[in-house]
């Protein structure tokens, strides 16, 4: 499935806007961007057709990572800490729609 994906790559000085999405399909979100997640400022987000955003974050302190879908209306997030094996396991089995019940480990974090 294709998705339309911005990101920050700030090793490989690698950038998409929130206003220039890229089209990449899901088979290529990590090796091509996740997998180079490297700096406190880099993202990966990943819009879905209704444009809803699951937010890719790297926890630098371990291969972890933080995944978010932000709630405007909520102003809050929902996510949680995934390993890397997980997240290549969720990118390969994306939901075609992203809200929080998609994802039933969530937790909102207010902001």
């Amino acid at each position: 499935m294709m998705y339309r994906v911005f990101y920050r790559l700030t090793g490989a000085g690698d950038e998409a806007p929130s206003t220039r999405p890229v089209d990449l399909p899901a088979s290529r979100i990590w090796g091509d961007l996740v997998a180079f997640l490297e700096h406190e400022d880099d993202y990966v987000g990943i819009l879905d057709q209704s444009d809803n955003v699951l937010q890719i974050l790297p926890h630098l302190s371990n291969d972890n990572y933080w995944i978010e879908i932000p709630v405007v209306d909520e102003r809050a997030s929902w996510g949680r800490l995934i390993s890397g094996t997980e997240l290549k396991d969720l990118l390969q089995n994306l939901p075609a729609r992203f809200h929080p019940g998609s994802f039933p480990e969530f937790v909102r974090e207010d902001w």
